[in-house]
């Protein structure tokens, strides 16, 4: 099932994903290579998982991050599974988190990995909450109150985006740097920063 976030997170958030089975067999779910980042929060608790290349052990935490995939990646996990993922735009790591958005690709994370312990009361929160309801309000005011705190978009990489958006994808790259005034190298290394691919790539 998905479903809209609020009205001041949609320049941040694409959608909510709420998976779930009743099944006892193993599920798989894919983390694809589709330039969007996430937020994992798993709503039951005891699901295994059996993919060799996790970097948690056996067991699900109470919540994960993972930067844009270069190639998808499967998670199997045992269990009656309910998952709420977080589909965030490219974007949306670097303001949440500060970091070169590079840094993060192909990679899964612990908000402690990134924040360290000032993402403690949130992970409390989110898994002491009762309902899903509960669970998206705990995560939306940690996530606005951390792009509040970011020095936001950078005005060249908005205005790129939206020549890109204009021309569906298909401007040359040498009239985008020509609206921009840039080079490619100073594009490259926005994108790189902001986004984590180069912008041939988003």
């Amino acid at each position: 099932m998905q479903f809209e976030p609020s009205k001041k997170l949609v320049p941040f958030i694409r959608h909510y994903l709420l998976l779930h089975t009743n099944e006892l067999e193993e599920m798989t779910y894919r983390l694809f290579s589709d330039g969007q980042p996430g937020i994992v929060v798993p709503l039951t608790k005891n699901m295994l998982i059996s993919t060799s290349d996790y970097p948690f052990g056996d067991q699900l935490p109470s919540m994960f991050i993972y930067g844009q995939m270069s190639a998808y990646r499967d998670l199997k996990i045992q269990g009656q599974m309910a998952l709420l993922v977080v589909v965030l735009r490219p974007f949306a790591l670097n303001l949440l988190f500060g970091m070169s958005a590079d840094e993060l690709n192909d990679g899964i994370f612990l908000p402690t990995d990134l924040i360290g312990a000032e993402a403690i009361p949130f992970e409390r929160k989110a898994a002491k909450s009762k309902s899903l309801h509960e669970v998206i309000d705990t995560i939306e005011s940690f996530l606005l109150e951390r792009f509040q705190k970011s020095n936001g978009l950078n005005h060249d990489l908005l205005f790129s985006l939206e020549i890109i958006n204009k021309h569906e994808g298909l401007i040359r790259m040498e009239n985008l740097l020509k609206e921009l005034q840039m080079s490619e190298r100073q594009l490259e290394r926005l994108y790189r920063r902001q986004i984590g691919v180069s912008p041939k790539s988003s």
